[in-house]
């Protein structure tokens, strides 16, 4: 998953770089337009259509200058546009993750999960926090389960009638884990250790000089049930903390959801208000327009009638 979405921003990178390019380039057009008294009223509307697609990637935000121009930046505070002169995006491999950073000015600055908003903020959060988690609460399953697993079949004896090994190799990643976290990578880590079928302990352990009785299942039985056990804090057991971790997906993809459409109504309420105060209302221009025709027709009603009064005098003066 964390390949996909870092496939999916760099594929979105060059588009926004692009857009971030053509934006420095329209400042310096309409500032070149203006001072000499005419109007950029295209590339006006150019502009703000690529700042506002911006908005959507990078949830930039957008002042004019000094001088005019329109100024961009991250919601951080790091510049993407300033004047004419555009700053520009890459994605640096940083070995299996990939990191943005910003050139700007000659000056290469690393761009946290806090400089974003937009699509941009939700992918790396997604990959840097949501995903992380869940895989945690994966690695800590199987690490208890693979504890209490291990600790049943060591307590068994196989056909052999040899007990103490474990059913699954332990995890054994490189580096180790820190104490605090001694199960990171450990679904990843795990493999079954048992190569004999007849050293699989299913039966409870002999005393010695006893051996495996045919038939005893009893430590099957007890690894079995070790699905039942409270494994996790001595609160959940296997199937309620599962249960749980997916639960918790999907409230956070509910919430997602609520949280996208209330901001997609405000967006629109946003943007009425915008286009209240800067756009053209085709049904307002066609008010207007009928207006202007009524008024046409008036004055011209009125000079018709004008005219046949002047050539009713002129008749009359005959």
């Amino acid at each position: 998953v964390e390949e996909n979405i870092n496939d999916s921003l760099i594929s979105k990178i060059d588009g926004v770089n692009s857009k971030i390019q053509e934006i420095a380039d329209l400042n310096q057009r309409i500032f070149t337009i203006e001072i000499h008294g005419q109007t950029a009223n295209s590339a006006r509307d150019r502009r703000d259509l690529l700042a506002k697609d911006l908005a959507t990637s990078l949830g930039v935000q957008t002042y004019p200058d000094s001088q005019g121009m329109l100024a961009v930046q991250l919601p951080g505070g790091l510049p993407l546009v300033q004047g004419n002169m555009a700053m520009e995006i890459e994605g640096v491999q940083n070995g299996s993750d990939m990191d943005l950073v910003l050139h700007a000015g000659g000056v290469t600055r690393p761009i946290q999960s806090h400089n974003l908003g937009g699509e941009f903020e939700g992918l790396v959060n997604i990959r840097d926090q949501f995903i992380p988690s869940i895989k945690n609460d994966l690695d800590r399953l199987a690490y208890e389960l693979t504890e209490s697993v291990n600790t049943a079949h060591a307590a068994g004896a196989g056909l052999d009638s040899v007990s103490g090994r474990n059913f699954f190799s332990a995890p054994n990643p490189v580096p180790p884990p820190p104490a605090s976290d001694p199960w990171l990578d450990a679904a990843r880590n795990i493999s079954v250790a048992i190569t004999d079928s007849n050293h699989i302990a299913a039966a409870n352990a002999p005393v010695p000089p006893d051996t495996v009785a045919p038939g005893d299942n009893r430590n099957s039985l007890v690894i079995s049930n070790i699905g039942e056990d409270f494994l996790i804090d001595g609160k959940d057991n296997f199937g309620a903390y599962y249960g749980k971790l997916t639960a918790r997906i999907g409230v956070e993809a509910n919430q997602n959801r609520l949280a996208v459409g209330g901001a997609e109504d405000a967006m629109n309420q946003l943007q009425n208000i915008r286009d209240g105060l800067s756009g053209v209302s085709l049904d307002e221009e066609m008010i207007n327009l009928i207006q202007y025709q009524r008024g046409f027709e008036s004055s011209a009603k009125f000079l018709a009638t004008i005219d046949e009064m002047m050539g009713s005098l002129m008749d009359l003066k005959r």
